[in-house]
């Protein structure tokens, strides 16, 4: 379904390393060095460290941390886990 998205707004797959990517595509997280070689029109997928939002572990983990940093007041719209 993506795939198919992206081919119809007039994105194409490419082989040529030559050429310069306009979206790169990971299935998991890229490397750091990734990151740092994009352009300003590149865009990937993943965001450096997305595993600690889109794990439920990690994600609470880090919401406890910020409750007890600031306070559960600012922090009260996660269900007790």
């Amino acid at each position: 379904m993506v795939k198919w998205t992206l081919e119809d707004n007039g994105f194409r797959e490419m082989y040529n390393e030559r050429t310069e990517p306009s979206l790169v595509w990971t299935c998991g997280s890229a490397n750091s060095s990734t990151y740092t070689v994009l352009g300003r029109f590149q865009k990937i997928n993943h965001f450096p460290n997305s595993f600690e939002m889109t794990r439920k572990d990690s994600l609470y983990r880090n919401i406890l941390r910020m409750q007890k940093t600031y306070g559960i007041k600012q922090y009260n719209f996660i269900p007790y886990s």
